[in-house]
């Protein structure tokens, strides 16, 4: 289903609609300076630069090259042996002109693995490095989702702040407009004192929304390894998605989500390790080439070394190769039903937070923001007016940042749960996988 909510704040938050003709005090305020101080970042940025510079996935890459120099190595055939001998004692027989009576030898000596050791070596690497390549891919969905959260998270408390700042300017001018009335003695000095301590609670408010805005993209800043704080530069707005049924989801993370997709080659290279280890349960016969020099007189031939396997035929690597088989065999199915639980789990979460949000437009001008801001604004001319007092405007102040607040909130809320189902599936594993050190596993 695809929203087309724009995000409320260009429309939601003009708190200062009516008697607007002054500017708000805050636009020049501290929040302004400190924003204007740091890096700011797109969403896609932030993805970018956490991918890039995250430790983790520094680490898993070193792992995926690792994995690769063992396919390497796997694949290299043992090396040749040379051995040279020579009968010199005693050393006052040796001389210029005794040489010929002393025995030389030399012997070349090539290792022959039987049973397709160096294949199975082989294949048994290639699947780890597969596996190493998943891994990194996984590493980097879990980074992805850390990200956007934090990111989310830092365009509510920009939003919040923003409000805070809205709702300041508010109870400033009704403050300038209390006085007013108070030289007039149209008001008593108790209702200028509620308005002045209504704009001291606004001003704490505005403090601790800026607080709240620093720490955000402080967490940002840690996520994607940054000193330097990060600042948002995309507005909060509704992710967009067309989401298909529950069923077609689950079928999509059995397919492409990078953790099942490493448990299956898991259980690959274990399937691998079994045929290797019942290799390397045949003798590796040695074959030497022998030349000898003896008395003046010269002689070749052919030897070789073939041990007898009468006690250790690899048994106890062949009986831990089929465990591990058994072991990765569980680990994927239980990697398997852990993909579909978290999708389930996501799809509930955005299908809850979508009907929130549907809540809040439902009915165009009849919805729950719509008549928020139309009741704050007939409160206002009333107030100005004098029809109302000022508690019932402090209410309807009060009333209307609360469910802006709300909505910013479901907003959030909304956005993670999409940032989750995506997760859930692995929608970024496809250009994820072309990220991978080397490429493609």
């Amino acid at each position: 289903m695809r929203h087309r909510l724009h995000v409320l704040l260009p429309l939601v938050l003009p708190l200062a609609a009516a008697g607007a003709q002054s500017r708000p005090v805050l636009v020049a305020s501290p929040a302004r300076s400190m924003r204007d101080s740091v890096v700011r970042q797109s969403l896609t940025d932030v993805e970018r630069s956490a991918l890039d510079s995250n430790p983790g996935l520094r680490v898993a890459a070193l792992d995926v090259r690792q994995a690769r120099a063992d396919v390497i190595t796997a694949g290299l055939r043992p090396n040749p042996t040379a051995q040279l001998t020579g009968d010199i004692l005693p050393l006052r027989d040796l001389s210029l002109g005794s040489v010929s009576q002393n025995t030389f030898g030399l012997s070349l000596q090539l290792p022959v693995e039987l049973g397709g050791k160096r294949a199975r070596r082989s294949e048994t690497a290639r699947a780890l490095a597969v596996g190493a390549g998943y891994f990194y891919v996984d590493s980097a969905r879990r980074v992805l989702l850390v990200v956007r959260n934090a990111y989310f998270d830092l365009q509510a408390a920009d939003q919040v702040l923003l409000l805070a700042e809205r709702n300041l300017a508010v109870y400033q001018r009704l403050t300038t407009l209390s006085q007013n009335r108070l030289e007039q003695k149209q008001i008593s000095g108790a209702e200028y004192s509620r308005a002045v301590l209504a704009r001291a609670q606004a001003e704490l408010a505005r403090d601790a929304a800026l607080l709240a805005v620093r720490r955000a993209q402080d967490n940002l800043a840690l996520t994607i390894g940054r000193r330097q704080r990060v600042a948002a530069r995309d507005t909060l707005s509704l992710a967009s998605r067309d989401v298909p049924a529950v069923e077609a989801l689950e079928a999509l993370a059995l397919q492409q989500r990078p953790d099942v997709l490493f448990a299956r080659a898991q259980r690959t290279a274990a399937d691998a390790n079994v045929k290797l280890q019942d290799a390397n349960g045949q003798i590796t016969p040695t074959v030497s080439a022998d030349f000898t020099a003896s008395q003046g007189v010269t002689s070749y031939g052919v030897s070789g070394n073939i041990p007898i396997p009468v006690w250790s035929r690899n048994q106890g690597e062949r009986e831990k190769s089929r465990a591990r088989l058994e072991q990765s065999a569980r680990a994927e199915q239980a990697t398997e039903v852990g993909a579909l639980t978290d999708v389930r789990s996501a799809w509930a979460d955005y299908d809850t937070r979508r009907a929130a949000i549907a809540r809040f437009s439902a009915g165009g001008s009849e919805g729950i923001l719509a008549r928020a801001q139309a009741v704050l604004d007939a409160t206002e001319f009333a107030y100005r007016s004098g029809s109302l007092s000022l508690l019932e405007y402090f209410d309807a102040v009060r009333t209307f940042a609360d469910i802006t607040r709300s909505y910013v909130d479901a907003v959030t809320a909304y956005n993670k749960a999409v940032a989750a189902l995506d997760a859930a599936t692995g929608a970024d594993t496809p250009r994820l996988l072309d990220r991978v050190p080397g490429g493609r596993p």
